[in-house]
């Protein structure tokens, strides 16, 4: 009895602490869509970010980050021929790496593959 109730405390410590892979490989990711500003003294840039309802772990890749990141909003990078409206709920599929430009304004970003509104 005392292994069914550890294995059953592994499974669900393994589902609520997993982390998404933050090197190319392809997952799907549910959040609201909404306006992001980043701003310095001599630049504006907007752009569409994904919230999530609570934060999501992303493993570290090895070359860019080498610590995993919680993170609550998460900026986009939308393909043209892929449709997304801001105030509305989306099943993300893409793929997810750590920011490494000054284009990326959130600590990880998400080149999004499709985007299915719920």
């Amino acid at each position: 009895m005392k292994y069914i109730v550890l294995f059953v405390a592994l499974m669900i410590s393994n589902s609520v602490f997993a982390c998404f892979k933050a090197d190319g490989v392809e997952f799907d990711i549910t959040g609201k869509i909404v306006p992001a500003i980043y701003k310095t003294e001599d630049f504006i840039a907007h752009y569409k970010a994904l919230e999530l309802m609570k934060p999501a772990c992303f493993l570290p890749d090895g070359e860019l980050s080498d610590k995993s990141v919680n993170i609550s909003k998460i900026q986009l990078s939308v393909p043209e021929g892929v449709s997304i409206d801001v105030g509305n709920s989306y099943s993300i599929k893409g793929n997810a790496f750590h920011s490494h430009t000054g284009h990326h304004f959130t600590k990880i970003v998400i080149e999004v593959k499709s985007a299915e509104k719920l």
